[in-house]
Protein backbone atom coordinates (compact mmCIF):
# COMPACT_ATOMS: atom_id res chain seq x y z
CA UNK A 1 0.00 0.00 0.00
CA UNK A 2 2.62 2.20 0.73
CA UNK A 3 4.36 1.79 -2.80
CA UNK A 4 0.89 2.12 -4.36
CA UNK A 5 0.44 5.74 -2.86
CA UNK A 6 4.06 6.76 -3.34
CA UNK A 7 3.46 6.00 -7.15
CA UNK A 8 0.00 8.11 -6.67
CA UNK A 9 1.78 11.47 -5.05
CA UNK A 10 4.38 10.70 -7.76
CA UNK A 11 1.97 11.11 -10.92
CA UNK A 12 0.14 13.82 -8.70
CA UNK A 13 3.61 15.60 -9.05
CA UNK A 14 4.28 15.06 -12.64
CA UNK A 15 0.48 16.11 -13.74
CA UNK A 16 1.11 19.91 -11.78
CA UNK A 17 4.82 20.31 -13.87
CA UNK A 18 4.25 18.61 -17.03
CA UNK A 19 2.56 20.14 -19.88
CA UNK A 20 1.68 17.24 -21.92
CA UNK A 21 1.51 13.51 -20.69
CA UNK A 22 1.80 11.67 -23.53
CA UNK A 23 -0.44 8.03 -23.13
CA UNK A 24 -1.58 9.06 -19.38
CA UNK A 25 -3.21 5.55 -18.92
CA UNK A 26 -0.21 3.74 -19.98
CA UNK A 27 1.86 5.69 -17.49
CA UNK A 28 -0.74 5.03 -14.85
CA UNK A 29 -1.20 1.50 -15.20
CA UNK A 30 3.25 1.22 -15.14
CA UNK A 31 3.31 3.28 -11.76
CA UNK A 32 0.33 1.39 -10.05
CA UNK A 33 1.91 -2.16 -10.85
CA UNK A 34 4.85 -1.59 -8.48
CA UNK A 35 7.52 -2.48 -11.54
CA UNK A 36 10.70 -0.67 -10.73
CA UNK A 37 10.79 1.29 -14.33
CA UNK A 38 13.66 2.94 -16.47
CA UNK A 39 12.86 6.66 -16.58
CA UNK A 40 15.34 8.23 -19.40
CA UNK A 41 16.25 11.76 -19.86
CA UNK A 42 18.14 13.32 -22.17
CA UNK A 43 19.84 16.38 -22.52
CA UNK A 44 21.38 18.52 -25.69
CA UNK A 45 24.53 20.01 -24.58
CA UNK A 46 24.07 23.06 -27.04
CA UNK A 47 24.93 25.51 -24.63
CA UNK A 48 28.24 25.79 -22.13
CA UNK A 49 25.33 26.60 -19.16
CA UNK A 50 21.84 24.80 -17.80
CA UNK A 51 19.34 27.34 -17.76
CA UNK A 52 17.17 27.25 -14.81
CA UNK A 53 14.45 25.83 -17.10
CA UNK A 54 16.27 22.37 -16.86
CA UNK A 55 15.78 22.36 -13.02
CA UNK A 56 12.32 20.93 -13.74
CA UNK A 57 12.98 17.73 -15.89
CA UNK A 58 15.60 17.12 -12.82
CA UNK A 59 13.24 17.53 -9.94
CA UNK A 60 11.11 15.13 -11.95
CA UNK A 61 14.03 12.85 -11.81
CA UNK A 62 14.53 12.86 -8.47
CA UNK A 63 10.88 12.42 -7.74
CA UNK A 64 11.29 9.30 -9.72
CA UNK A 65 14.29 8.11 -8.23
CA UNK A 66 12.74 9.08 -4.73
CA UNK A 67 9.64 6.47 -5.59
CA UNK A 68 12.29 3.55 -6.17
CA UNK A 69 12.89 3.87 -10.17
CA UNK A 70 16.03 3.69 -12.01
CA UNK A 71 16.92 6.94 -13.78
CA UNK A 72 19.00 7.29 -17.08
CA UNK A 73 20.71 10.69 -17.65
CA UNK A 74 21.44 10.83 -21.07
CA UNK A 75 24.24 13.65 -22.97
CA UNK A 76 23.77 13.57 -26.28
CA UNK A 77 26.16 15.08 -28.31
CA UNK A 78 24.74 14.32 -32.32
CA UNK A 79 22.33 17.30 -32.38
CA UNK A 80 24.91 19.77 -31.23
CA UNK A 81 27.19 18.93 -33.43
CA UNK A 82 24.92 19.18 -36.79
CA UNK A 83 23.00 22.25 -35.19
CA UNK A 84 19.17 22.17 -34.16
CA UNK A 85 17.09 23.85 -37.02
CA UNK A 86 14.11 24.23 -34.27
CA UNK A 87 15.37 27.25 -32.60
CA UNK A 88 12.59 29.59 -32.21
CA UNK A 89 14.29 32.53 -33.19
CA UNK A 90 16.95 30.99 -35.70
CA UNK A 91 19.09 27.74 -36.57
CA UNK A 92 21.20 26.47 -33.57
CA UNK A 93 25.01 26.35 -35.06
CA UNK A 94 26.55 23.38 -34.83
CA UNK A 95 29.62 22.71 -32.82
CA UNK A 96 32.65 20.85 -32.55
CA UNK A 97 33.20 17.52 -30.76
CA UNK A 98 35.46 19.35 -27.87
CA UNK A 99 32.36 22.23 -27.45
CA UNK A 100 30.24 19.30 -26.75
CA UNK A 101 32.54 18.05 -24.09
CA UNK A 102 33.15 21.76 -22.76
CA UNK A 103 28.63 22.25 -22.51
CA UNK A 104 28.00 18.83 -20.69
CA UNK A 105 30.05 19.65 -17.48
CA UNK A 106 27.35 21.78 -16.04
CA UNK A 107 24.89 18.87 -17.17
CA UNK A 108 27.08 16.56 -14.90
CA UNK A 109 27.81 18.92 -12.14
CA UNK A 110 23.47 18.92 -11.53
CA UNK A 111 23.13 15.29 -12.06
CA UNK A 112 26.13 14.82 -9.68
CA UNK A 113 24.02 16.72 -7.21
CA UNK A 114 20.89 14.97 -7.68
CA UNK A 115 21.84 11.48 -6.71
CA UNK A 116 23.92 12.79 -3.66
CA UNK A 117 20.91 14.58 -2.19
CA UNK A 118 19.15 11.30 -3.20
CA UNK A 119 21.76 8.55 -1.95
CA UNK A 120 24.03 10.44 0.47
CA UNK A 121 21.54 12.61 2.55
CA UNK A 122 19.84 9.52 4.07
CA UNK A 123 23.22 8.11 5.11
CA UNK A 124 25.15 11.39 5.81
CA UNK A 125 29.11 9.55 4.42
CA UNK A 126 30.09 6.33 2.60
CA UNK A 127 33.35 5.60 2.60
CA UNK A 128 34.83 4.80 -0.85
CA UNK A 129 38.94 4.30 0.20
CA UNK A 130 39.46 4.31 3.81
CA UNK A 131 41.10 7.42 5.10
CA UNK A 132 41.56 9.03 2.49
CA UNK A 133 38.00 9.42 -0.12
CA UNK A 134 34.52 9.55 1.42
CA UNK A 135 31.10 10.88 -0.40
CA UNK A 136 29.97 13.11 2.20
CA UNK A 137 26.83 15.10 2.22
CA UNK A 138 26.95 18.32 3.29
CA UNK A 139 24.75 21.20 2.69
CA UNK A 140 26.98 24.43 2.26
CA UNK A 141 25.14 27.82 2.97
CA UNK A 142 28.95 29.40 2.20
CA UNK A 143 31.32 30.30 0.21
CA UNK A 144 34.85 28.43 0.18
CA UNK A 145 35.44 26.39 3.73
CA UNK A 146 32.00 27.77 4.60
CA UNK A 147 32.71 31.47 5.03
CA UNK A 148 29.80 34.11 5.25
CA UNK A 149 27.36 31.11 6.08
CA UNK A 150 23.76 32.50 5.73
CA UNK A 151 24.37 35.37 3.25
CA UNK A 152 22.78 34.36 0.29
CA UNK A 153 21.87 38.05 -0.80
CA UNK A 154 25.51 38.16 -1.18
CA UNK A 155 26.21 35.31 -2.92
CA UNK A 156 23.52 36.31 -5.62
CA UNK A 157 25.11 39.19 -6.29
CA UNK A 158 28.34 38.07 -6.32
CA UNK A 159 27.49 35.12 -8.94
CA UNK A 160 25.56 37.70 -10.85
CA UNK A 161 27.95 40.18 -11.49
CA UNK A 162 30.60 37.49 -12.24
CA UNK A 163 29.05 36.15 -14.70
CA UNK A 164 28.40 38.97 -16.37
CA UNK A 165 31.99 39.89 -16.61
CA UNK A 166 32.56 35.88 -17.61
CA UNK A 167 29.61 36.12 -20.47
CA UNK A 168 31.60 39.42 -21.83
CA UNK A 169 34.69 38.11 -21.49
CA UNK A 170 33.30 35.10 -24.23
CA UNK A 171 33.83 37.60 -27.21
CA UNK A 172 37.65 36.43 -27.38
CA UNK A 173 36.20 32.46 -27.40
CA UNK A 174 38.22 31.33 -30.07
CA UNK A 175 38.47 27.32 -29.57
CA UNK A 176 40.76 26.76 -32.20
CA UNK A 177 42.94 29.17 -31.24
CA UNK A 178 42.74 30.46 -28.23
CA UNK A 179 42.24 26.97 -26.30
CA UNK A 180 43.59 27.62 -22.78
CA UNK A 181 41.65 30.48 -22.46
CA UNK A 182 38.20 29.04 -23.93
CA UNK A 183 38.23 26.23 -21.94
CA UNK A 184 39.09 28.16 -18.48
CA UNK A 185 35.93 30.18 -19.43
CA UNK A 186 33.45 27.49 -20.41
CA UNK A 187 34.66 25.91 -17.44
CA UNK A 188 34.40 28.68 -14.62
CA UNK A 189 31.12 29.36 -16.38
CA UNK A 190 29.52 26.00 -16.05
CA UNK A 191 31.13 25.48 -12.03
CA UNK A 192 29.41 29.07 -11.79
CA UNK A 193 25.92 28.68 -12.90
CA UNK A 194 26.12 24.91 -11.47
CA UNK A 195 26.59 26.23 -7.94
CA UNK A 196 23.90 29.11 -8.48
CA UNK A 197 20.95 26.60 -9.51
CA UNK A 198 21.78 25.06 -6.06
CA UNK A 199 21.82 28.48 -4.26
CA UNK A 200 18.47 29.84 -6.02
CA UNK A 201 16.07 26.63 -5.51
CA UNK A 202 18.01 25.31 -2.41
CA UNK A 203 19.44 27.76 -0.61
CA UNK A 204 22.97 26.00 -0.04
CA UNK A 205 24.95 23.82 -2.38
CA UNK A 206 24.56 20.64 -2.50
CA UNK A 207 28.94 19.50 -1.89
CA UNK A 208 29.92 15.70 -1.69
CA UNK A 209 33.49 14.93 -2.32
CA UNK A 210 35.38 14.15 0.59
CA UNK A 211 39.21 13.66 0.68
CA UNK A 212 41.67 12.99 3.32
CA UNK A 213 45.06 14.43 2.35
CA UNK A 214 47.86 13.65 4.53
CA UNK A 215 45.54 13.41 7.90
CA UNK A 216 44.28 16.30 7.13
CA UNK A 217 39.91 16.53 6.13
CA UNK A 218 39.94 18.72 3.00
CA UNK A 219 36.25 20.99 3.13
CA UNK A 220 33.73 18.94 1.11
CA UNK A 221 33.45 20.08 -2.42
CA UNK A 222 31.55 19.46 -5.71
CA UNK A 223 32.14 18.54 -9.75
CA UNK A 224 31.11 22.33 -9.91
CA UNK A 225 34.07 23.82 -7.84
CA UNK A 226 36.18 21.55 -9.88
CA UNK A 227 35.28 23.15 -12.82
CA UNK A 228 35.93 26.84 -11.16
CA UNK A 229 39.00 25.50 -9.91
CA UNK A 230 40.21 24.26 -13.26
CA UNK A 231 38.89 27.10 -15.73
CA UNK A 232 41.14 29.68 -13.00
CA UNK A 233 44.19 27.30 -13.54
CA UNK A 234 44.25 27.45 -16.61
CA UNK A 235 44.04 30.99 -17.68
CA UNK A 236 46.74 31.62 -15.02
CA UNK A 237 48.50 29.32 -17.18
CA UNK A 238 47.62 31.38 -20.35
CA UNK A 239 48.62 34.66 -18.32
CA UNK A 240 51.90 33.27 -17.34
CA UNK A 241 53.32 31.36 -20.12
CA UNK A 242 51.80 32.58 -23.21
CA UNK A 243 51.40 35.87 -24.38
CA UNK A 244 48.14 37.25 -25.90
CA UNK A 245 49.04 37.91 -29.01
CA UNK A 246 49.77 33.77 -29.70
CA UNK A 247 47.92 31.90 -31.83
CA UNK A 248 47.18 28.49 -32.27
CA UNK A 249 46.25 25.55 -30.06
CA UNK A 250 47.83 26.13 -26.60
Amino acid sequence: MENLLSQEKLLEKIKRIATNIYSLPDLEEKLKSGKKLKIKFGADPSRPDLHLGHSVPLRVLKAFQDAGHEVIFLIGDFTAMIGDPSGKSKTRPSLSFEETRKNSQTYLNQVTKILARSFLQPKGSISIIKNFFHFTYVENRGGAWGVLGGKLIVFIIITVISLAIMIYLLKDFDIKNNSLYSIGLCLMIAGTIGNFIDRIIFHYVTDFLDFYIFGYDFPVFNVADICITCGVALLIIKILFFSSSETGVQ
